[in-house]
């Protein structure tokens, strides 16, 4: 287990990363203390998902760890997000660091979130939509993110973040690594069963 100054980068990987690692969600975002654990968190997940940088302050770095496919098939395939993302002032961009680069841009000019970022994060676009309409209040259930519309979906999905966490505590705890974690759960193309 890796250690820097007690982070725990294993803890980092099962809680924000797994569910990425096993295609079930194109992007995670999380703050790191600092430059370091950035460092070690990089050497871990080598070449198997890609990290973004979103903006450095006193309390940390805030990163968006994706899987390069899956977020490229989100931002530039898929018509309602490409749309979705056009309200909130993205252009139609023609690659995810075009995209990445904006939402860099947004959250460096005020201390919140934007709240566009559910649809970086896989969030059904009616629920960031709803979260927007109705202030973060009067949710049906809250998870992941909060849920407004499809609940039933919803929960499905938060089990299956949950699976994949249990998955990579398993397989990290066993002695595997994050570049053989795919390999030794069969990844499939996403919308398949991943877990074999």
């Amino acid at each position: 287990m890796k250690l820097y100054m007690g982070f725990e980068i294993n803890r980092i990987l099962i809680e924000h990363c797994a569910p990425v690692l096993l295609r079930r969600k194109p992007a995670a975002l999380f703050t790191l203390p600092s430059l370091q654990c950035l460092s070690c968190l990089k050497e871990a997940v080598s070449n198997a998902l890609n990290i973004k940088v979103l903006r450095k302050s006193r309390s940390g770095i805030l990163i968006m760890v994706y899987d390069y496919a899956l977020l490229e098939s989100l931002l530039l395939k898929n018509e309602n997000i490409r749309d979705s993302l056009a309200l909130f002032g993205y252009g139609q961009y023609v690659s995810i660091d075009n995209y990445l680069s904006h939402l860099k841009n947004k959250l460096s000019e005020n201390s919140g979130f934007p709240h566009e970022i559910g649809l970086f994060l896989g969030y059904p676009p009616e629920d960031v939509f709803a979260f927007i309409r109705n202030k973060g209040q009067d949710y049906k259930y809250c998870g992941i993110w909060k849920v407004y519309e499809n609940e039933e979906y919803s929960r499905k999905c938060f089990d299956e973040y949950k699976h994949c966490r249990e998955c990579l505590r398993r397989h990290l705890s066993s002695g595997g690594t994050v570049e053989n974690f795919k390999t030794a759960y069969k990844i499939k193309n996403i919308g398949g069963n991943v877990y074999e």
